[in-house]
């Protein structure tokens, strides 16, 4: 069952299942950054923030493709869009602003 969740500037229906990826957006929003870095140590937990992240963007171009003002204009600024452009995809919108490293260690 959907639940409402106040994002920081607008209602969505969300289910459970998403709600983290609205808290990140809104995270990556409020704080002005332009996107997230993820060290890789070959884990769950990296693993895990990039299927966020890669929800995140996919949900981010469905807002938008819905005519989600606001969420169109975040995405213009966090994914340093120019020229009229903004996200339609969310591979491309990913490419923008999720970066990775690799983290090597003596354990590994």
């Amino acid at each position: 069952m959907p639940h409402t969740l106040v994002a920081g500037y607008t209602c969505i229906a969300i289910t459970k299942d998403a709600m983290v990826v609205a808290f990140t957006m809104d995270y990556l929003r409020r704080s002005g950054a332009f996107g997230f870095l993820l060290p890789l140590f070959g884990g769950a937990d990296s693993s895990s923030v990039a299927v966020v992240v890669w929800y995140m963007c996919q949900l981010v171009v469905k807002e938008i493709a819905n005519g989600d003002e606001q969420v169109k204009v975040d995405a213009i600024r966090i994914g340093n869009y120019r020229d009229g452009q903004y996200p339609t995809n969310s591979r491309e919108f990913a490419k923008r602003i999720f970066y990775t490293i690799f983290m090597g260690s003596e354990n590994r």
